[in-house]
């Protein structure tokens, strides 16, 4: 059997102490980790635009640019709010610390340090994450936020709320949760109604159509990429579309 390959995380590390920053790499590399080693603060917003890392550490004082100023500036970035940042700092005074959280930072270390702390508090916000964005579900201009129970469409940079009832809302999650792949209407009415709701498969395929419409409806309220093709006879599924084009083919 093989093996499913899983995605590397990528972490960047602003560190101007060459023995620091050789340590740090090694020992998250040895986790497993793709580290992107960087030894000073200039251009650092720009590489972390360009090489996109899930995390960077950064120390508070480097040349050419504070870390606390890289920080500031990070967050400042809309395509980098997800970015998680763990500032480490010489800087024992609790006001330090304060000031790094304030500015952004999700978590600060102060030096010297115990590097399997380091490792642990790597580990820790990226499992977090993982856990945030899972709550999140998107494809194209729509966002499904499991945890609002709200869906959004995106047109010119303003996200228009839908509202969905219950069953559309389940509906368009697990469509979404298999964007651009077949979902049989077996599987769809399986897992959201079950035998004593529904007795005759009659009725199931009856009431399917009519969320599967209220769905498309909802969906098609502003413009977008998105529809759900019908496959005669089979399913649906969630798909980019160029909007004049009929991307169904005909309803089950």
């Amino acid at each position: 059997m093989k093996k499913e390959k899983t995605i590397q995380k990528k972490i960047m590390i602003v560190e101007d102490d060459s023995a620091m920053l050789s340590l740090m790499e090694y020992s998250l590399t040895s986790e497993g980790y793709l580290v992107i080693p960087v030894l000073t603060g200039e251009n650092c917003v720009r590489t972390v635009e360009e090489k996109r890392p899930d995390l960077v550490i950064l120390d508070w004082v480097l040349p050419e640019k504070s870390g606390i100023e890289i920080c500031e500036e990070l967050r400042c970035v809309p395509d980098l709010k997800d970015l998680r940042i763990i500032m480490i700092s010489s800087h024992s005074k609790g006001q330090h610390k304060i000031t790094g959280l304030k500015k952004g930072a999700d978590d600060y270390l102060e030096k010297p340090f115990i590097i399997e702390e380091l490792v642990l508090r790597v580990k820790n916000l990226l499992k977090r994450s993982s856990i945030e964005d899972s709550d999140i579900l998107k494809f194209m201009e729509l966002t499904l936020d499991l945890r609002r129970h709200s869906c959004t469409i995106e047109e010119n940079g303003v996200a228009h709320e839908i509202t969905l009832g219950p069953i559309e809302f389940k509906l368009c999650q697990l469509l979404l949760m298999n964007s651009e792949k077949l979902v049989s209407r077996d599987r769809i009415i399986a897992l959201l109604w079950n035998s004593t709701t529904m007795e005759m498969q009659h009725d199931k395929d009856k009431i399917l159509n009519v969320h599967m419409t209220r769905l498309r409806s909802s969906l098609l309220k502003y413009p977008s990429s998105i529809d759900i093709k019908t496959i005669r006879g089979y399913g649906y599924k969630m798909v980019k579309v160029v909007r004049g084009k009929d991307s169904s083919e005909g309803d089950h």
